[in-house]
């Protein structure tokens, strides 16, 4: 078993480079079979296809980047613009630190292989929910108007994390578009917050 799953760790870290340098379209599995030295074979018993192995290389690099994002401590501020701002500059900087897991997660972003993608978009669109419901939870409601509950706080936020999701990782982003992402996003973020707010 101890073989298999270090057999495993080597295709996947193949794998991402593969993903990462060439894109899911232009992957060989040649080329992650001969860097990961196993048979060519192996990868498919372990992976079943190409499709599920770029799944499971794309999985592997969110769940890193979610797990350095839970042991960091990003901000202290409690407003939630400069907590937001705090988090998209962490993130452009995990990017830059971690370029090939970063484009493997924009191509599942941006263009998941036809056969994962409705797995891929369902799974973002939870992981969207979840890490909104997350990151709003300490939310102060005290400049909020008395007619939004904390739910129609979350809720609301929710669903605008979705459409900026559906409008701009639907394009083609590169590393570069980050920047503009994010202001376009904050600025969204915050026009929602504002129209919730106490005059």
């Amino acid at each position: 078993m101890e073989k298999e799953y270090s057999a495993r760790d080597k295709i996947l870290d193949a794998a991402l480079v593969e993903f990462g340098t060439h894109g899911y379209t232009k992957a060989s599995t040649n080329r992650i079979y001969q860097e990961a030295k196993v048979s060519k074979g192996l990868i498919f018993k372990i992976f079943q296809s190409k499709d599920n192995l770029f799944t499971e290389v794309f999985k592997r690099s969110l769940g890193r980047m979610l797990s350095e994002m839970e042991l960091t401590k990003i901000t202290d501020s409690h407003d939630m613009i400069e907590k937001m701002m705090a988090v998209v500059a962490w993130k452009l900087k995990y990017a830059t630190s971690h370029p090939q897991d970063t484009l493997v997660m924009m191509e599942g972003f941006n263009s998941p292989p036809k056969e994962v993608q409705l797995y891929l978009q369902e799974h973002i669109r939870e992981l969207t929910v979840l890490s909104t419901r997350s990151f709003f939870s300490d939310i102060s409601m005290e400049n909020i108007r008395d007619e939004y509950t904390k739910e129609d706080v979350l809720t609301n936020l929710e669903i605008g994390m979705i459409g900026l999701q559906e409008k701009y990782l639907s394009q083609k982003m590169t590393l570069d578009d980050m920047e503009s992402f994010k202001d376009l996003g904050l600025k969204f973020l915050n026009t929602i917050l504002k129209g919730m707010e106490k005059k």
